[in-house]
């Protein structure tokens, strides 16, 4: 070999050793919501440290068994990129969960590669509410939930309540028991076991991400949605003000919603949403709320979080009304009243038969949030029944 074709193998070979793709997007292990026909485009960018490169490819594989997907095998998102950076995308990526490999070519050479282990195409679900929605504590103060067996039920594992601080690039990983699903997730809660079903069910993955608020009423969702200072009935203080609440972090007298509005435009945003899911009316049933006037302020919530974020942002009501140890038909009535499958609000799973009354040892020692043992999984059910195949 001639000194000048050694110079450049030995070129290459350190090139290639020192070489690096670094990826923005897709971010491992999300999911990013399907179409109406369970495909999405697959936005594709990040940098590439090689000037010489001509070309940026691709390619999914199936995550359970490494082999590539018919249509998506390695092909050219970019051809002569520049300036270090690329972008392109795989257009109608069928609903699933899959291997991301890139690379960057030059006349059939591959001068660096790089590989996002997971990265999904399914669901993602925002949630809303008070305490049972939000997740809450057991009697010894311990958070409650259910871990997911499944890689393929995922979060950003940030749940910081009260707090509108500027929230970090995600980092998704699968729910386990005391993962917090950000925005303000206590802990799991039931949606571990409520992805896992999904999953079971459709065979595609799920993110949830949890913007609820504990005690919170219909009012102080309406309220807090146009910027105003609200208290919360069981304490008597606005939101998030006390210290041993909002652990030295800054408030906002819009709480609750400018916690739930910033997680749709940020989580949502960036991996679309299937769905709303709405888990409150406790409150009410406490404050003799009417049915007219429970429907006003939800509706006002609805719309304003359209306003926000999305036109046609669908939302899932559950009946939920159980508190000191009855039902209010009035509030789960009024619930019911809302759903309006043309408007995009849409039926969710009746709880409030899952009580210590009628199934013993489903809620904690005060008959209000579910137990991790019992009620968790009912609870859990109760929703997967409702958002299964023809949801």
């Amino acid at each position: 070999m001639k000194l000048t074709q050694k110079i450049l193998f030995l070129l290459v070979l350190c090139i290639k050793l020192s070489a690096q793709i670094t990826v923005s997007h897709p971010i491992s292990h999300a999911v990013y919501q399907r179409n109406s026909a369970s495909q999405a485009n697959l936005i594709i960018s990040g940098t590439y440290s090689q000037p010489i490169a001509t070309a940026i490819e691709a390619r999914l594989l199936d995550a359970s068994n490494a082999t590539p997907i018919p249509g998506y095998n390695w092909s050219i998102i970019q051809e002569n990129p520049i300036m270090g950076y690329f972008s392109g995308q795989f257009s109608n990526v069928p609903a699933g969960w899959y291997t991301l490999e890139i690379r960057a070519m030059r006349s059939g050479t591959v001068l660096e590669a790089t590989t996002v282990n997971r990265v999904g195409i399914g669901d993602v679900f925002m949630i809303a509410g008070q305490s049972n929605g939000q997740g809450y504590f057991d009697n010894s103060n311990n958070p409650i939930g259910l871990a997911s067996n499944s890689e393929k039920v995922v979060t950003h594992d940030y749940g910081v309540y009260c707090s509108n601080e500027n929230l970090p690039l995600p980092v998704m990983s699968q729910i386990l028991e005391l993962t917090k699903p950000s925005t303000a997730g206590f802990a799991s809660w039931c949606y571990g076991r409520l992805g896992e079903n999904i999953v079971n069910n459709t065979g595609f993955p799920v993110a949830f991400f949890n913007s609820g608020a504990s005690g919170s009423t219909s009012d102080n969702w309406k309220v807090s949605s146009d910027g105003g200072a609200t208290n919360n009935i069981f304490t008597g203080q606005q939101f998030c003000s006390n210290i041993a609440e909002n652990n030295g972090r800054p408030y906002s007298i819009g709480l609750p919603y400018s916690n739930f509005k910033r997680g749709l435009n940020y989580y949502n945003s960036l991996f679309g949403a299937r769905a709303v899911l709405w888990h409150q009316g406790e409150s009410d049933k406490v404050q003799n709320v009417s049915a007219a006037t429970y429907q006003t302020n939800v509706n006002y919530v609805i719309a304003k979080s359209r306003n926000d974020f999305s036109n046609n942002l669908p939302w899932v009501i559950s009946r939920a009304s159980f508190i000191d140890g009855a039902p209010s038909t009035v509030i789960t009535g009024a619930q019911t009243g809302l759903i309006n499958n043309a408007n995009q609000i849409f039926a969710g799973p009746e709880t409030d038969g899952i009580n210590n009354n009628t199934v013993a040892g489903s809620r904690d020692n005060i008959n209000l949030h579910f137990s991790k043992i019992v009620g968790m999984p009912l609870l859990a059910d109760a929703w997967s029944s409702y958002l299964n195949n023809s949801f």
